[in-house]
């Protein structure tokens, strides 16, 4: 079940619906993982880039193909700082199924009641079914990359989230002080 790390006021809520864009920031949430644990997207906050890949019931869909190729790459992503967290629609069972037939290396969240998906974007046009996303965000949470399936170009590969994190790492904090020093 979806925990919201923060009070919702009207005026909160009417921000939450604007979906996260590059150059924001990605709003903090808390799901249970496929070992029932808690994670919170703020535990990596400064530790390195975030990769938050959304994806709904698994089927050979780009996703999971995503899915498979990011888990071959994940000793490049890990070199790179970054961790991939993927929230799939559904309960911490179904995520754990999911991260066994696989063989994911990351963390699988469980999104039960699909808000998460919900807030970042992650629903066909309909508004309810939930459609598959790709957001990677620097070591503060700052959005580099948002792609959603249907907004026009497909997902990227993993060789494309490669990249983008190779740029982010590769960043000068004192040429361009977009994120914040510690």
């Amino acid at each position: 079940m979806y925990a919201p790390n923060t009070v919702d006021t009207l005026e909160t809520a009417k921000v939450r619906r604007a979906w996260p864009v590059a150059e924001n920031f990605i709003a903090d949430f808390s799901l249970p993982s496929a070992e029932e644990r808690m994670i919170q997207t703020s535990d990596y906050r400064g530790l390195g880039s975030l990769v938050l890949l959304f994806v709904g019931e698994c089927s050979p869909r780009t996703s999971c193909r995503l899915l498979v190729d990011l888990a071959r790459h994940y000793t490049e992503i890990a070199r790179e700082s970054a961790e991939v967290l993927v929230v799939v629609r559904g309960t911490p069972v179904e995520a754990a199924q999911i991260k066994e037939r696989d063989g994911l290396p990351f963390p699988v969240l469980a999104d039960e009641d699909g808000q998460v998906h919900q807030d970042y974007g992650a629903v066909a046009q309909d508004g309810r079914s939930v459609c598959d996303a790709v957001y990677v965000a620097g070591r503060f949470g700052k959005l580099y990359l948002a792609s959603r399936a249907g907004d026009g170009p497909p997902l990227p590969s993993a060789a494309g989230i490669l990249g983008t994190l190779r740029f982010i790492e590769a960043r000068c904090p004192l040429c361009g002080l977009d994120e914040p020093l510690l």
